[in-house]
């Protein structure tokens, strides 16, 4: 008898995959929920960050870097719709925050943005939509 094969199994934490779907903010921070009406969102396409900021889209580049997790994402672009205030202050939290991100990982089934830095720039936790 043969051994049963292996599910493929990533050697490298890649940018690759982020590339399937769409990502939902769901914190901010460990403790911090971010809202969820309107959803901040994010899918990885051809090398950019593109999706919902909350009130207008957005798009950034992204570039992977040496080790595995490292990227390094360019300050973001977006329409420039205004909304209620709350929802602007969301949006340029995150505009600001994605600009600053130099890593990514995975826990617990979250996406796990983060630029080392704690307080309004700590670590974004996105779930699949």
């Amino acid at each position: 008898l043969q051994p049963a094969p292996r599910p493929e199994v990533p050697t490298r934490l890649t940018t690759e995959v982020l590339g399937a779907g769409e990502w939902v903010l769901r914190k901010w921070n460990p403790g911090e929920s971010a809202a969820s009406a309107p959803p901040i969102t994010l899918s990885f396409r051809e090398g950019r960050f593109v999706g919902h900021a909350g009130c207008n889209r957005y798009f950034t580049g992204v570039k992977a870097g040496a080790l595995p997790g490292e990227i390094a994402v360019s300050p973001a672009g977006a329409t420039r719709m205004a909304c209620p205030l709350e929802i602007m202050n969301a949006e340029s939290r995150f505009l600001a925050s994605i600009g600053r991100v130099t890593r990514f990982g995975f826990h617990a089934g979250l996406l796990v943005l983060s630029s080392g830095e704690a307080g309004p720039s700590g670590p974004m936790f996105f779930s699949r939509r």
